[in-house]
């Protein structure tokens, strides 16, 4: 059976009250969605935004065919059944609706109000892949305050009666959030395959700027998701990877070795002479500029903005 989407799910929550129009007559959904007077009100001036008074005919026959369905069965097919007259209308003006008053993003930090998000289950369980499905019940009661305000709650927990609207609204925007966290996750695993690939060439002798720079612009791009969402292995990964930078760092004589890190060196795969090489040999400021930029990316350095050394990453 087709899935159910938001349009669907504020179809039906219209006639669940006793008096109908739910939720278009409460303020603080008015004042998210900026919808006034109600869907259907009888001055053109009136109407919700983008929203003309043909169109809204043509929905309001959509929405009384369902009204007029006895059993909540029919209701159920009827919400499931696409291309019925006036259904794609209402679809493309409520998903329009929902992009324009950032209804989704308000969901979201809804969801992020009671660690919900995905990046923040990875963090807490210490995930390496984003998990299949996400504990969307916790969040129930605060997307119902949030959205609904005082009508989406009762006696402090979410109304009855809208709990599964609520329920289609946090599936829908996390299915979009697990798409992005799955894709984010995709792009960060391919980045560190990089890091390795990289590290390789430049312990296997003779390190190029190039390739340095490579080493140092993908390290920079993967923290960012490491700092954003990584678990503990990953955090554990960027230190092991932070600890060669250190190495090459030293070998360029952009900071003093260091006799009492001798001992961790050891354990890196830099070698610290073949860097060295490399700086009596070539200029290397613009190298140092950009690992200064790693470390100390609140410091002035040479220049106010560092070089990002064109590199075989980009």
């Amino acid at each position: 059976m087709p899935y159910l989407g938001i349009p669907s799910a504020l179809l039906r929550l219209y006639y669940i009250f006793p008096s109908p129009g739910a939720p278009w007559s409460w303020e603080t959904w008015k004042n998210i969605t900026n919808v006034r007077f109600g869907l259907f009100p009888e001055q053109d001036d009136q109407l919700p935004p983008r929203l003309s008074r043909a169109a809204a005919a043509h929905i309001h026959l959509y929405f009384k065919a369902y009204s007029a369905l006895s059993t909540d069965a029919e209701r159920e097919v009827f919400l499931r059944t696409p291309y019925l007259p006036g259904s794609a209308l209402w679809h493309k003006w409520v998903m329009k609706m929902w992009s324009d008053r950032n209804l989704a993003a308000i969901v979201k930090k809804a969801l992020g109000a009671v660690d919900c998000l995905p990046f923040q289950i990875m963090q807490a369980e210490n995930l390496q892949t984003v998990p299949a499905e996400l504990p969307l019940f916790l969040a129930y009661d605060e997307i119902a305050g949030v959205l609904f305000g005082a009508e989406g709650r009762w006696n402090g927990t979410i109304n009855p009666l809208l709990r599964p609207t609520v329920a289609t609204i946090a599936s829908c925007t996390a299915g979009d959030l697990l798409i992005t966290a799955n894709a984010l996750v995709s792009r960060a695993k391919q980045v560190e395959q990089d890091i390795h690939q990289a590290l390789e060439d430049l312990a296997g002798g003779s390190p190029t700027e190039n390739g340095t720079a490579t080493f140092i612009n993908l390290l920079i791009r993967w923290r960012m998701d490491v700092n954003r969402w990584g678990g503990q292995d990953m955090q554990n990964q960027l230190a092991k990877f932070e600890a060669e930078l250190t190495a090459i760092r030293e070998g360029l004589w952009g900071i003093p070795r260091r006799p009492q890190l001798l001992l961790a060196k050891r354990s890196t795969r830099i070698d610290l002479y073949h860097f060295q090489a490399m700086a009596e040999q070539e200029d290397v400021d613009d190298l140092l500029d950009l690992l200064k930029h790693y470390f100390e990316p609140s410091a002035r350095s040479r220049a106010t903005t560092p070089v990002l050394l064109k590199s075989d990453s980009d």
